[in-house]
C-alpha cells in the first residue's frame, strides 16, 4: 500500500508545474485518472488497496487545487504523462 510520503508535493502551481507533477507521478507508477477515488483504487490481484488513507486524503486536495488552478488542463497533463509513460516502456529493452 503507497503512503502520502511516495505521493509528491504539488509545490509548483504554474502550468509546467502541473505537467511536472503528473510526470513524477507517472514515473513512479502512482499515475491514475484524477476523477477516480484513490480510496476505491485496488490491486487487481488480490483487491488490496492501493493508497492508505492518508495517501488518499493528500490526493484529494492536491485535485482540488489543481481542478480550481487549472480546470481540465489537469487531464491534460495527466493525459500526456500516461502516454508518455507508456510510450517509454515500449522503447525499454
Amino acid at each position: 500500500m503507497h503512503t502520502a510520503s511516495e505521493i509528491p508535493s504539488w509545490d509548483d502551481t504554474s502550468r509546467s508545474g502541473l505537467f511536472k507533477w503528473w510526470q513524477d507521478m507517472a514515473k513512479s507508477g502512482l499515475i491514475h485518472h484524477p476523477d477516480d477515488d484513490p480510496a476505491t483504487i485496488v490491486y487487481v490481484k488480490n483487491n488490496d488497496r492501493f493508497f492508505d488513507s492518508k495517501a488518499c486524503d493528500k490526493l484529494r486536495e492536491i485535485y482540488s487545487r489543481m481542478e480550481n488552478t487549472h480546470g481540465t488542463l489537469t487531464y491534460t497533463a495527466g493525459a500526456k504523462a500516461m502516454r508518455d509513460i507508456l510510450a517509454a516502456s515500449k522503447t525499454s529493452p
